[in-house]
């Protein structure tokens, strides 16, 4: 048992208690530490990424009382992971978290919130540290600051600032660096986004919700109650389903302000998800965005529902159509049929008849096939950024945009429109190369280094893509000279 272990602070990594234990203890090599915690040197520590809690409990004094179920609770992101995954879920997760290797298990899961494509940085705040430093003598890495899609900190509303790169993701590699202090941010300048406020007040909220994961218990909404929800709103159709057209419309607008600076946003590929009970599982920051969607439809004056048709809300609201006289007085007509009779039009009506058809204009052929090339390219860029990520192809970007002429028929009026299409629509070899791409990105420095398993299971191809790992893997190696 050790003699000594550092108080954990509020809200802290784990990964920053066994940081500050290193530079308390002044070990000599990271993986001498490792051995003194879990007892084996090989152990892989991350910020995000954490296994084997149970080894780590069993070393700790007793009066502490940290269980492996309490450190994982309190120290890490397994709150935020589970807030809306089902029980059977949260169960697995923890015991990847307390007993086995927990990056073998967490690579093989397809949980909405996987540990292992949390963001690549730390990020830190000046006020905290200050705060920090002034209460408890030494600053420490905060896990409502990491969690994805947080840029401000929830408690000051102020913009965080990246510190460093994330620790190399191999044990062969562990590194443990404890938070920078407050001096170190008067290098560092302010996003330019800060200036903005309606940017500002979106971002906060998000990162205050996003904070409420790590101390609330689950959720325990469905897709009924949230389907329920966008009735009252006039968002869903005839049938009682999610409109998508004006859900993703109604989104598109509240997501505006913070469109260019929060890429996990951008995408709409996920809303359908949120109302269908079988539907595949919603990372927790998108539950975020639409219960914020939700919020700001339903504050009166939001300005996010003029698309939404009166006799469609009436509908939605379970109110019976109008029909006779009262459906002529709430269009301002003079008789029950709702028409109103040649005479009493000519006699009240300070309109006057055409006296003559105009002639339509001819059609601008080039002008429709430049504003459909601009289009298709647009639905193209969008597509890069939905998630989960899709090929790119004819159908795709004709989904997107809802309709488009019919290329191939018009062939001969619409070249560039055509020619856009054969630039943005991928193969299958193509689109997988770009998911190969994305993981290496992901990986940052230790691209050249990794494992065909590793890049395979964070890109999701299949065995087949292997030969396209390789070739990748040999290039990203001649790129950097190793």
């Amino acid at each position: 048992m050790l003699p000594y272990f550092p108080s954990i602070y509020p809200d802290e990594l784990l990964y920053s208690v066994v940081a500050r234990y290193h530079r308390h203890t002044g070990t000599d090599h990271p993986k001498l530490t490792m051995a003194e915690l879990f007892g084996n040197r090989n152990v892989l520590l991350t910020p995000f990424l954490v296994g084997q809690l149970r080894d780590l409990a069993r070393r700790l004094p007793a009066e502490r009382g940290l269980t492996p179920e309490r450190l994982a609770v309190t120290a890490t992101f397994y709150p935020y992971c589970v807030a809306y995954e089902p029980p059977p879920v949260r169960r697995a997760m923890l015991d990847a978290m307390t007993r086995r290797p927990t990056e073998r298990r967490f690579a093989t899961w397809d949980i909405a919130a996987n540990p292992l494509h949390f963001a690549g940085t730390l990020r830190w705040c000046h006020t905290c540290a200050v705060e920090a430093a002034e209460r408890y003598g030494e600053p420490y890495w905060r896990r409502a600051h990491q969690l994805p899609g947080v840029l401000v900190c929830p408690d000051h509303g102020v913009p965080l600032m990246v510190a460093m790169d994330a620790p190399l993701s191999t044990a062969e590699h562990q590194s443990l660096v404890t938070a920078p202090s407050a001096d170190d941010a008067r290098r560092i300048p302010q996003p330019a986004w800060a200036a903005d406020g309606a940017c500002l007040a979106t971002l906060r909220e998000i990162a205050l919700r996003s904070s409420r994961l790590l101390e609330a218990a689950p959720f325990d909404g469905s897709a009924a109650s949230r389907l329920s929800t966008l009735a009252s709103l006039g968002l869903t159709d005839p049938s009682g389903q999610a409109n998508s057209r004006l859900l993703n419309a109604a989104y598109t607008a509240f997501i505006e302000p913070v469109r260019s600076v929060l890429p996990e946003a951008r995408g709409i590929g996920w809303l359908a998800a949120m109302t269908n009970p079988q539907g595949p599982p919603v990372h927790p920051l998108h539950h975020i965005l639409f219960d914020l969607l939700l919020d700001s439809l339903s504050r009166p004056h939001s300005g996010n529902t003029t698309n939404i048709k009166p006799a469609q809300r009436r509908m939605a609201q379970g109110e019976p159509p109008l029909r006779g006289q009262a459906q002529a007085e709430a269009v301002g007509m003079e008789s029950t049929t709702g028409c109103r009779p040649p005479w009493i039009w000519m006699t009240t009506s300070s309109a006057r008849p055409q006296q003559s058809r105009t002639r339509r204009k001819p059609m601008d052929w080039p002008a429709l096939d430049q504003d459909l090339a601009a289009r298709i390219r647009k639905a193209a860029a969008d597509l890069l950024d939905d998630t989960p990520r899709r090929r790119i192809t004819k159908n795709a970007i004709r989904t997107r945009l809802g309709t488009m002429t019919d290329t191939d028929r018009w062939r001969d009026r619409f070249p560039e429109a055509r020619r856009a299409l054969g630039e943005v629509t991928e193969t299958t070899e193509a689109f997988r190369k770009r998911l190969i791409s994305r993981a290496l990105a992901s990986l940052g420095p230790q691209a050249p280094f990794a494992s065909i398993a590793l890049v395979r299971k964070l890109s999701g191809v299949t065995r087949a893509s292997n030969p396209l790992i390789e070739a990748a893997l040999a290039e990203q190696t001649t790129g950097t000279g190793v």
